[in-house]
């Protein structure tokens, strides 16, 4: 678990440090990381030649620390203002990136860096916005990028992990007390992850979905067969009456209720069940019809269903806005709503900016609507209304195509309906969703092979019985 902070809290934790007179002693533990960082890169040191760009700040100071280390171990370096016309020799072996720090802001234009040249940027490449990870023109591109003491937002977001390459986090003992955002590591979610018990059976562990219109089988089917392949004991699929006549044959039961008393049937129907996830293939009554019977349904069941209830798809469209939304989440009974927009449905909701600091919005949406929120992206942020945040990067380009959405939606819910909270549940279920991506090859997944290989990752990384 990786901490993360914005660029203000990490100012406050400076600020702190430098009041304690400890600036000086955390300067020589970061210069020392950077240091590392330049062996990693170079792979030895007598004779190599080093460029170090020192800005004013407290990075430069971290640069010049690494430069004379360096210096000491043979390395034939050449330290000099960030301020400075720099002209980077051909033949350098590595430029230190100590220009500008976290708290960038404004235009900068990097030196012209040979090729063959590497570069080692100093906490974030100079140029890239701390918060956002919005990069500058004239930003640098580094190959590794030594971030001091804890994460920052603008390397995992934006442009900052195309410009940052290889990201190290070097430990220099100033940790925040307490930290509400992190990143997820493999190990924060093994740990946590719900284990069957010797008696549990099928009805252990039930998720309803609610789905399915004609022509749109499919996204319920994936997120049934997800489901399934990630624990979950029994899953039925519901539509109305005037649904789809077929549904793909598999282990998932297939429902029909009456259009008049649907509500009531579908609510008497989770009694069974642990979780209700509704949208998958849901289709609403007319293109952004919000006043429409599946709409009606939506609001309804949100209402009075006793169970958490996961909000995908078209069941997101329902709503004009997070205040609406969070009106219906407080007038249920157990208040466990999970909501997973992707960037589009997100926007739709709040209007976010596409240079925003994506980790505030999204624990602003969360709070707003009482739900647990999942922005889906090559970033994934899952936050809790507490105002907890965790962020996930283990998702690949492999998941840019049609359905994996729903596979998601399937496997959060099993793992809710095995007893993990929402908040959990969800930031666990993304981390698994991309990290089961990467095991086939770029480019050629498809979301029905998705289910297979999260039943794959289980079977590796974790017992299933006790």
């Amino acid at each position: 678990m990786i901490p993360i902070l914005n660029v203000e809290e990490t100012r406050e934790l400076d600020r702190q440090a430098a009041n304690d007179g400890k600036m000086s002693v955390l300067i020589e533990r970061s210069g020392y990381g950077v240091y590392k960082g330049a062996l990693d890169l170079l792979g030895g040191t007598y004779a190599k030649r080093v460029v170090a760009i020192c800005g004013k700040g407290n990075n430069g100071n971290d640069a010049r620390v690494a430069a004379d280390l360096l210096a000491r171990r043979g390395a034939k370096v050449v330290a000099t203002d960030a301020n400075a016309q720099i002209q980077i020799p051909p033949g350098t072996d590595l430029v230190i990136d100590g220009a500008f720090g976290t708290g960038f802001r404004g235009e900068y234009q990097s030196p012209t860096v040979p090729q063959f040249s590497q570069v080692l940027a100093v906490d974030i490449p100079s140029g890239v916005n701390g918060d956002t990870g919005v990069a500058c023109v004239g930003a640098i591109r580094a190959d590794m990028t030594v971030c001091l003491g804890t994460l920052k937002p603008g390397l995992v977001f934006g442009d900052g992990p195309n410009k940052a390459g290889k990201v190290v986090v070097h430990d220099i003992g100033l940790r925040p007390g307490k930290f509400d955002k992190w990143l997820v590591e493999y190990n924060d979610c093994v740990k946590i992850l719900p284990h069957r018990g010797r008696a549990d059976h099928k009805w252990s562990y039930p998720v309803g979905i609610l789905g399915a219109s004609e022509g749109m089988e499919g996204a319920s089917h994936l997120c049934a067969l997800a489901a399934l392949r990630s624990g979950a004991g029994m899953v039925r699929v519901v539509v109305t009456d005037n649904g789809p006549l077929r549904y793909p044959i598999s282990e998932a039961v297939f429902d029909r209720f009456p259009i008049q008393g649907f509500v009531d049937e579908f609510v008497r129907a989770t009694r069974r069940w642990k979780v209700a996830i509704v949208g998958p293939g849901l289709g609403l009554d007319h293109s952004g019809d919000r006043g429409g019977f599946k709409a009606q349904l939506v609001r309804a069941i949100l209402k009075e269903v006793t169970i958490p209830v996961i909000l995908d798809a078209d069941a997101l469209k329902v709503f004009g806005s997070p205040f609406e939304l969070g009106e219906l989440t407080r007038q249920n009974p157990v208040q466990n709503v999970v909501i997973t927009p992707h960037e589009g449905e997100f926007q739709a909701l709040v209007g976010r900016k596409p240079d925003s600091d994506r980790i505030s919005e999204v624990v602003s949406l969360a709070k707003t609507t009482g739900a647990t929120v999942l922005l889906k992206g090559p970033s994934t942020v899952v936050a809790s209304p507490d105002g907890r945040a965790a962020v996930v990067t283990s998702g690949t380009s492999n998941l840019a195509t049609a359905g994996t959405g729903d596979v998601l939606a399937g496997l959060i819910g099993a793992l809710i309906a095995q007893g993990m909270s929402c908040f959990e549940a969800t930031f666990c279920g993304a981390y698994i969703h991309g990290d089961s991506a990467r095991g086939s090859s770029q480019g050629r997944l498809i979301a029905s092979d998705l289910p297979h290989l999260i039943g794959t990752w289980f079977e590796k990384n974790c017992s299933t019985s006790n």
